[in-house]
């Protein structure tokens, strides 16, 4: 690393950037269940519908993390959307 910053002119911020950026997620397999349940009831379901449906399924030790992503994975959905009967 040091070697790239002092002879291959590269800045530390982006070295770390670029570092940072191909690290893989590891929330993933959270992020893509919390996905499928949204998608297979039709966006109907919410965070409280979401969280008990995969309760049911699967054991979380991340309960924090899984409402965070939730909120965040909703918020995306819903700005796409609309609803109107």
């Amino acid at each position: 690393m040091t070697f790239l910053i002092k002879y291959g002119k590269v800045v530390r911020s982006t070295y770390y950037f670029h570092e940072k950026k191909d690290k893989k997620d590891k929330y993933d397999v959270i992020k893509n269940l919390i996905k499928s349940v949204y998608n297979k009831h039709k966006g109907r379901y919410g965070y409280r519908r979401i969280t008990d449906e995969l309760r049911k399924t699967v054991f979380f030790e991340y309960k924090n993390k899984l409402s965070m992503e939730e909120n965040s994975i909703l918020f995306k959905f819903a700005i796409g959307t609309s609803v109107k009967g």
